[in-house]
C-alpha cells in the first residue's frame, strides 16, 4: 500500500531547484509570487486533458506530458506572448510512482525547453486522471496579437503541415481495438509511427510566432482544425469590424500542406474502409482535423513580403504556406464551392460538447 500523500507527491516529483529570479515565492506556499518584467502585459492560458477524451490508456505517459505543455504554449504563442510561469492541477485515482516519475520528468523537461518555471498547483484524488496546466506569459503592451484583426485581401497562411495528428488519433483508436493493428500493417508501420509522432509529440512554432506577430493582422493556433479555427478568426473579425459587409474566406485545395506520410496512411485507411463514409477526401479530412498546434494567421500582401524578408534574414528554414485569402464576401469557400455544401466537410472540427 502506498503511503504517499499530496505533499509527498509535490516534494518528490514536482519541486525542483528554481534559478528563475522572477519567482519570488514558488512551490510550497499558499501562493506563488512572481515579478513580471517592467511595462509588460500579462497573458494567461489554461488547457485541460482528461483520460478518455484527450488521451487513452495506451497513450505514452511522456506524450501526455508533452502535449499538455504544447497545447498551452501553442495558445500563448498564437497570442504573441512568451511563456514564463506555469501551475499544474493534477487529479489521480491512485498514486502510481512509475507514472508520476515519467510524467513529471517529461513535464519539467518540456517546460524548461520553453523557458517556463513551474511555480505551484494542486493535487487531489478523483475517479479519472485529469490534468490542467495554466501558463502565464508576457509581452510588450502593444505586441500581443488577437484573432479579430483579419481584413479582406489578407493572405491566409499556415506554419506547417496538417492532418497528421487527426490520422494519428484514428490510428490510436484502431490500436485500442486491436493491439496487433500496427503489426497487421507492417509495410506501412513506419509511416504510421511518423503520423503517430505528430499526434503524440506536437512541435510548437513559438520562435516563428515572435516574427509573425509583428506583421500579421490575426493569428490562432490550430487546435480544433483549420476550418473551425479559421471560422473563429472570421467571426471575431466581423464582430469588431465597423464595415457593413462581412468578410469570409476562400481556400485553395492545391495549396493545403500535407506530408507524404499523411497521404500514404490516408489512402490506406480509405482503401481498407477504416474511415467514416463522409471522410472521402484527404484535403477535407486534413482541414477538419485538430491538434496540429501550428499557426494559422492572416497577413496583408505588403506585410507578407516584409515577413518573408525578415525570415530570410533570420535564416528560418521552414516554409510558411499561403492556403487562401480573406474575401469581402460573406461566404466560406473551398475552390469556389460553399464549404457548407461539401459532404466531407461536415465534420466541424473538435468540440467538447
Amino acid at each position: 500500500m502506498n503511503t504517499m500523500n499530496e505533499f509527498d507527491i509535490i516534494e518528490r516529483f514536482f519541486k525542483s531547484k528554481n534559478d528563475d529570479h522572477s519567482v519570488l515565492v514558488g512551490i510550497g506556499d499558499d501562493c506563488a509570487v512572481i515579478k513580471p518584467s517592467e511595462n509588460n502585459a500579462i497573458l494567461v492560458s489554461v488547457d485541460s486533458m482528461v483520460l478518455g477524451t484527450h488521451f487513452s490508456t495506451i497513450t505514452p505517459i511522456d506524450a501526455i506530458a508533452h502535449k499538455l505543455v504544447a497545447s498551452n504554449i501553442s495558445d500563448m504563442t498564437a497570442s504573441g506572448g512568451i511563456a514564463r510561469w506555469a501551475t499544474l492541477s493534477l487529479t489521480l485515482p491512485s498514486i502510481d510512482t512509475n507514472w508520476l516519475e515519467t510524467f513529471s520528468q517529461t513535464l519539467l523537461k518540456r517546460l524548461k525547453y520553453y523557458g517556463v518555471s513551474l511555480i505551484g498547483g494542486d493535487t487531489t484524488r478523483g475517479k479519472e486522471i485529469h490534468l490542467s496546466l495554466t501558463v502565464i506569459g508576457e509581452c510588450r503592451d502593444s505586441q500581443h496579437i488577437n484573432r479579430n484583426g483579419a481584413s479582406a485581401g489578407d493572405f491566409i497562411c499556415l506554419s506547417g503541415e496538417i492532418g497528421d495528428a487527426g490520422l494519428g488519433f484514428l490510428i490510436e483508436q484502431k490500436m485500442l481495438q486491436d493491439s496487433d493493428f500496427l503489426i497487421r500493417h507492417q509495410k506501412d508501420k513506419s509511416d504510421m509511427q511518423k503520423v503517430l509522432q505528430r499526434f503524440y509529440y506536437p512541435d510548437v512554432h513559438n520562435k516563428l510566432a515572435q516574427h509573425i506577430k509583428n506583421y500579421a493582422n490575426a493569428m490562432i493556433d490550430v487546435s480544433d482544425g483549420v476550418l473551425q479555427d479559421l471560422k473563429h478568426i472570421i467571426n471575431s473579425s466581423n464582430a469588431v469590424s465597423k464595415l457593413k459587409v462581412k468578410c469570409g474566406f476562400e481556400l485553395y485545395s492545391n495549396k493545403i500542406p500535407l506530408s507524404k506520410y499523411y497521404i500514404n496512411i490516408f489512402n490506406l485507411f480509405l482503401k481498407n474502409k477504416y474511415l467514416d463514409d463522409k471522410y472521402d477526401d484527404k484535403i477535407n479530412f486534413a482541414l477538419t482535423s485538430g491538434e496540429a498546434y501550428i499557426l494559422c494567421f492572416t497577413i496583408s500582401p505588403i506585410n507578407w513580403e516584409k515577413l518573408q524578408n525578415k525570415l530570410k534574414q533570420s535564416s528560418y528554414e521552414k516554409e510558411i504556406i499561403k492556403i487562401g485569402e480573406i474575401t469581402s464576401r460573406d461566404a466560406l469557400t473551398l475552390d469556389g464551392i460553399e464549404i457548407s455544401t461539401i459532404k466531407s466537410m461536415q465534420k466541424k472540427g473538435f468540440k467538447h460538447f
